[in-house]
């Protein structure tokens, strides 16, 4: 049986996520010698704000969209989840990403076995809750776990299960940056994959963990900005009710 190793997007600074990671996996792998855990130095854009990777953002498309430039911080983020899909694509077989704050819920184990299983079939799904609450329909029942595919809204990238597949559509996606990682992973309208999860969650941001990404920011409101935003919204949510009615 094939086992699909984890990665941990962690800045090299942040040794006490570090330890936080460790400390819970010793703790579920303690009688499991061959589940493979990668820690990958997370990009950080404060001090590496000169990244190649940042080359592909696209600011104008931005202040256009959103009115307010992404952050370098957001920038790091974005580079490290794309440096996680072009690792998959490079190992031709799925792996875990999870960002450095998740915190592991009772049912972990239980989806990991059913990701390393044959039952297994689906090319992406979040780890984490709907923060947004919004509709879902169920794909599959599988006893105590199920995959739903979800209309919108999983806000953050804390954990999911990733296949060469999806990266190579979320690589396709990502030739421009414009939008937050989350956001963009989210525009599956766009990038053609399925927004599904598997419920009961596996796992959740710990709350308690300040993060090392969000950072406040001046944003502007003139009236021209209102309205390219506005336009940009609706948009977004005409493309998202056309996917949702036909798949």
């Amino acid at each position: 049986m094939f086992i699909t190793p984890i990665f941990i997007i962690n800045l090299e600074k942040s040794t006490d996520r570090k330890a936080y990671m460790q400390a819970q996996f010793e703790q579920l792998f303690s009688n499991n010698l061959i589940q493979e855990i990668h820690f990958f130095d997370a990009i950080y854009g404060k001090s590496n704000p000169n990244h190649p990777l940042f080359q592909r953002y696209n600011e104008n498309k931005r202040l256009n969209a959103k009115g307010y430039p992404l952050t370098l911080g957001q920038l790091g983020c974005y580079a490290s989840h794309y440096s996680m899909w072009e690792k998959c694509v490079e190992l031709d077989y799925p792996i875990i990403v999870l960002e450095d704050d998740a915190k592991f819920k009772n049912n972990f184990l239980e989806v990991l076995d059913f990701i390393n299983s044959d039952k297994n079939t689906f090319e992406f799904f979040w780890l984490q809750p709907d923060r947004l609450k919004n509709k879902r329909k169920l794909i599959s029942n599988f006893g105590n776990l199920s995959i739903y595919q979800f209309s919108k809204g999983f806000a953050g990238t804390t954990g999911y299960y990733l296949t060469p597949q999806a990266a190579r559509k979320f690589l396709t996606q990502s030739k421009e940056w414009y939008l937050t990682v989350d956001v963009t992973m989210d525009r599956f309208f766009e990038n053609k994959v399925p927004p599904y999860a598997i419920v009961p969650f596996c796992l959740e941001d710990d709350g308690e963990i300040e993060s090392t990404i969000n950072e406040k920011q001046k944003k502007q409101r003139s009236l021209k900005i209102v309205i390219m935003r506005e336009l940009f919204n609706l948009k977004t949510n005409i493309k998202r009710r056309i996917y949702n009615l036909f798949h």
